[in-house]
């Protein structure tokens, strides 16, 4: 390859190669692969452009604002949320352990009143089928 493939505009100078491919090094207030475009740094620029832009940059800075709140606001929630859930969680846990160990001495008792009554005597209780046929 010998050169631009086109031709640099606005007194720029070929220049290359560069990862085998050959580039414009425009003169100062160009830009552009051939140095076709007037760059905004050259010119002044207008004062309806900068306000635009000034008052889409307050908007852009509004927005993210606000969506910064909105994130800390729901992770503040989550944290929240799953404070709750363990608390609840370990509320339910001891509840279950407590009514367990309630059944288990109730078994217990009625397990030792039980051996305590069979010492003594024998209780039969008549079933359906039986009690009818006399």
């Amino acid at each position: 390859m010998s050169g631009c493939e086109r031709e640099c505009l606005n007194n720029g100078l070929c220049e290359g190669p560069f990862h085998g491919r050959y580039m414009c090094n425009c003169a100062t207030g160009y830009t552009g692969d051939t140095c076709q475009l007037v760059s905004w740094d050259h010119h002044e620029v207008p004062l309806w452009f900068t306000k635009e832009m000034n008052e889409r940059n307050d908007v852009l800075e509004a927005e993210n604002d606000l969506l910064t709140g909105l994130c800390i606001f729901m992770g503040f929630g989550f944290m929240i949320m799953i404070c709750v859930s363990i608390f609840v969680y370990r509320r339910y846990q001891a509840a279950a352990v407590s009514y367990h160990h309630q059944e288990n001495a109730i078994i217990r008792n009625f397990s030792k009143s039980s051996m305590e009554n069979s010492e003594h005597e024998t209780v039969f209780i008549p079933s359906a089928k039986t009690a009818g046929t006399d």
